[in-house]
């Protein structure tokens, strides 16, 4: 398996027209479906908070709770998102490097995040599948 952490000397790669096009295309995309995500993430915090607070039992301020937990997560690659959209958007504008290499760093994050994320919840489904394994095995 290769390394992400090669130098790469290679300065042959060029971005041209067709990929800036393509580049600025998927940052209008990744723009609105960020704003929608924080839009989202408004109404789950809003939901969380009535849920918490309107609910008057313990239960409801648990999963009020459990709203606002999941809005803390949701937020990290939302605005990842949008920073990759913003900084795509304008490096092609005016061809920086600077900002090309930072809007491809908060993809980087992005997927880094969701792929640590989605991780961690396959390894707790597994978890609860062996633990209910485990338990419907001892009450036999």
């Amino acid at each position: 398996m290769e390394t992400l952490d090669k130098d790469f000397t290679n300065t042959d790669l060029v971005i041209t027209t067709q990929s800036k096009n393509y580049l600025l295309y998927a940052a209008k995309w990744a723009g609105f479906l960020s704003i929608i995500g924080f839009i989202s993430l408004g109404l789950m915090i809003l939901g969380g908070l009535f849920i918490g607070i309107a609910g008057g039992s313990s239960q409801f301020g648990i999963i009020g709770f459990i709203y606002l937990g999941m809005a803390v997560i949701y937020f990290f690659p939302i605005y990842y998102l949008y920073l990759f959209a913003q900084k795509i958007k304008k490096a092609v504008n005016s061809t920086s490097q600077s900002d090309l290499e930072g809007g491809f760093e908060n993809l980087k994050s992005c997927f880094k995040f969701l792929g640590i994320f989605t991780i961690v919840i396959i390894s707790v489904y597994i978890l609860i599948f062996l633990v209910a394994f485990v338990a419907g095995s001892a009450f036999r």
